[in-house]
């Protein structure tokens, strides 16, 4: 099978030597390609990789992901899988239905970043387009090839539930790095466990390129609403031990907090300038 990526970023480089490993011929196209590591690889021009490869792949920023659906979509040939791996899927599903009835559209969404290092052993999530429904079948199919643990899921879902386990987690991490970086040496000094785990994670989130955050926090409006709402309501409230308590007896603590340390010492091996208590 020939697979054909679009943007030889870090996630697009990952995929593609996946796919090599899978066994697959690869082409890319990248106006400013920095393949990373990658041999045997075919460098194409746009137009001739999506005239011969059975499976394209869209991993290009945010903010043009739309504009090169719609450049290619009637150059691609008929069978070939098209799809993207974007993390916000608005207004694509409406690209994906102007696609030709002989051509297989869908739309994945890796749920890991680059430092995984490989699609192996990873959740990926496909959404099919309504109306053109084989095509999520197959780009299931291609995900498992690679390793993936692939789930087909609502369209309309995966925007919302989005905007709570990504959007939400990132503002977080955006709001913690404004408040404690003006004691940000006393910090490592006087941070313990909580306070390490934290702000690593938050500091990780800026991997990312700013205008993404942006647009991810932009687009999780409500979720963050809900989420300043209920805290404000908790720390309004006379009882917060009962609230606590209710918390409590829904989840898991002991089995976090063994989860909790074992990520720590992981990170703190790795990482010996950060402070461990």
């Amino acid at each position: 099978m020939k697979v054909g990526i679009i943007g030889a970023g870090r996630i697009g480089s990952m995929l593609a030597r996946d796919a090599l490993r899978a066994g697959h011929e690869v082409l890319v196209y990248d106006p400013n390609p920095s393949f990373r590591d990658l041999r045997n690889v075919e460098l194409a021009d746009l137009r001739t990789l999506v005239g011969s490869a059975d499976v394209i792949i869209v991993s290009t920023p945010l903010q043009v992901v739309r504009e090169i659906l719609l450049k290619i979509k009637d150059l691609v040939r008929k069978k070939s899988l098209v799809l993207d791996i974007a993390s916000i899927k608005r207004g694509l599903e409406d690209v994906y239905k102007k696609y030709p009835d002989d051509v297989y559209v869908a739309s994945a969404h890796p749920m890991f970043g680059y430092g995984a290092g490989t699609f192996k052993g990873y959740k990926v999530l496909v959404l099919p387009v309504k109306g053109k429904e084989e095509g999520a079948v197959k780009a299931k199919a291609f995900f498992e090839l690679l390793g993936s643990r692939v789930y087909i899921v609502d369209w309309k879902e995966h925007e919302e539930m989005v905007k709570y386990t990504i959007g939400l987690p990132y503002f977080i991490s955006v709001a913690f790095l404004l408040t404690i970086s003006p004691q940000k040496e006393k910090a490592v000094l006087y941070g313990g466990t909580s306070y390490t785990y934290l702000s690593t994670y938050a500091q990780a989130v800026f991997v990312d390129d700013p205008s993404f955050i942006q647009e991810l926090i932009q687009y999780s409006t409500e979720a963050i609403s809900e989420f300043l709402e209920k805290a404000y309501a908790f720390l309004s409230a006379e009882d917060k031990k009962e609230i606590l308590e209710k918390i409590q007896n829904l989840i898991d603590s002991e089995g976090a907090y063994e989860v909790f340390y074992k990520a720590l010492k992981a990170m703190i091996k790795d990482y010996q300038s950060i402070y461990f208590a």
